[in-house]
């Protein structure tokens, strides 16, 4: 048994030595089972509606990258499309994300980009605006934006010279009320504090002065000094429903008859968006309900809306089949608002003096101004109860409207400004100027022409 073992232990001995002599065979490498990998692996994008949805739990205090346009007039935002800063309404609660921290550098509004972060629900650490938001983005000092594309450049227009030429002023004591609260911080258009002033001053330029234009202005403390173009303005009080009762109040008691008010109010409104036909796909807009408060009282007969004709249960009672109607809102300061019924309650305190002026630039202005309607009333607004109004571009330094309103009306009368309006906006037919001076509804949305019959009489011999 031994001398077997030794053997076999021999034999393998002298296996390598035979094996040497063989020539080499190059053996073909097998391929990896797994594909190749990248060098750089495919970062996820999370939708910024995901954050604002009811799973964002899960991604709480994560690190994500989203990607959006970036946009900062005071907040920094990425939005969803660009274009849904054009309308003076609110942005959609899932089309926004507030940005906190710091702020991407090297990008400028409208550049798309992608960009990393920490999702996180704001708490008491966070200012307390920003405690409104479901979810912010907090962005590192090291947190780089990755530019996917940049902004076009910008036609911004003109704007409004400072000084006006005089036009024809009407006869006894003018008084005006401005009001813009401009909703939240995450809300705001720079193009508001534009539109203010504009009126401002051409206000001043036909006979108002300081003492007599009441200015109403986001919280009553903020300078306009994010104006472009003026700085000097005072503000009488916070955009807010008690600071405009106190207001109306007091114009009860100084406007006499025979005496002139004009009231302007913008900044974001909310209501029932009607997508008209011909506009399917512009600017990624669908009809529904826009911030607007279903009408519980039924003084909305002017403003039926079919459930049917949306296939929307708008009163949630369980079919498509009621007619129901809205009450439209004015955004005030933070989280203020006040309805059309509502303000015209306020109207009615000076319904005793001799002409009031209303100017509505906000969307659905023109539901405001159906409530508004009756005698010695000239009311002009940027759109129709079912309409949002608009600037021409994210960087038009005012509203299409008010652009438009302030290069006819230092040489119009009301009604011929109606006219120019509607001959020059660049925003219809998703914008269409409404008007009325005889209290007769529905409002005028089309020429105004020189008939006592109709709409216009008042209107043409009464200055802005």
């Amino acid at each position: 048994m031994h001398a077997r073992r030794l053997l076999l232990v021999l034999a393998a001995s002298m296996v390598p030595s035979c094996v040497a002599t063989a020539p080499a065979v190059r053996r073909t490498p097998r391929p990896l089972a797994r594909g190749p990998v990248s060098a750089k692996a495919a970062v996820k994008i999370t939708p910024i509606a995901a954050t604002k949805s009811t799973n964002r739990m899960e991604l709480l205090d994560e690190e994500i990258t989203v990607e959006g346009v970036y946009f900062d007039e005071g907040v920094p935002l990425l939005v969803r499309d660009i274009d849904l800063t054009r309308a003076n309404s609110l942005l959609p609660d899932d089309a926004y994300l507030v940005l906190s921290g710091n702020a991407p550098k090297s990008v400028v509004s409208g550049d798309r980009i992608k960009l990393q972060g920490t999702l996180r629900q704001p708490s008491g650490r966070h200012s307390l605006w920003m405690q409104r938001e479901k979810s912010v983005l907090e962005v590192r000092t090291t947190s780089l934006a990755k530019v996917v594309s940049r902004a076009s450049v910008s036609r911004r227009g003109h704007i409004p010279p400072a000084t006006l030429p005089r036009g024809r002023i009407a006869e006894g004591v003018r008084h005006a009320v401005l009001i813009c609260g401009g909703g939240g911080r995450a809300q705001w258009r720079r193009r508001y504090v534009n539109e203010m002033t504009g009126v401002y001053r051409y206000l001043q330029r036909v006979g108002c002065n300081d003492a007599s234009i009441h200015v109403l202005y986001r919280d009553g403390e903020t300078c306009f000094g994010a104006s472009t173009f003026y700085d000097d303005i005072p503000v009488d009080g916070p955009a807010t429903r008690a600071a405009i009762s106190r207001t109306f109040d007091h114009l009860a008691e100084i406007v006499g008859e025979g005496q002139q008010l004009t009231v302007y109010t913008t900044g974001p409104g909310g209501g029932f968006y009607h997508r008209q036909q011909g506009t399917e796909g512009m600017l990624g807009m669908r009809s529904g309900v826009d911030g607007g408060i279903l009408d519980v009282d039924g003084d909305e007969e002017h403003d039926h809306t079919y459930e049917s004709l949306y296939d929307l249960d708008l009163n949630h009672d369980g079919d498509t089949d009621d007619v129901v109607a809205y009450d439209e809102v004015l955004y005030l300061h933070g989280g203020d608002r006040i309805t059309d019924d509502e303000f015209a309650a306020e109207m009615e305190k000076v319904a005793g003096c001799g002409i009031t002026i209303y100017v509505g630039q906000q969307s659905y202005s023109g539901g405001f101004a159906a409530d508004l309607a009756g005698p010695n009333r000239i009311l002009l607004t940027a759109c129709t109860q079912k309409q949002r109004s608009w600037a021409y571009e994210p960087a038009s330094p005012l509203s299409e409207f008010t652009y438009w309103l302030l290069q006819y009306a230092d040489w119009k009368p009301v009604r011929s400004i109606y006219n120019g309006i509607l001959m020059c906006n660049r925003m219809m037919p998703l914008e269409t100027a409404a008007y009325d001076d005889n209290g007769v509804m529905p409002l005028q949305v089309g020429r105004l022409e020189r008939r006592e019959s109709e709409d216009g009489e008042l209107g043409g011999h009464t200055c802005l």
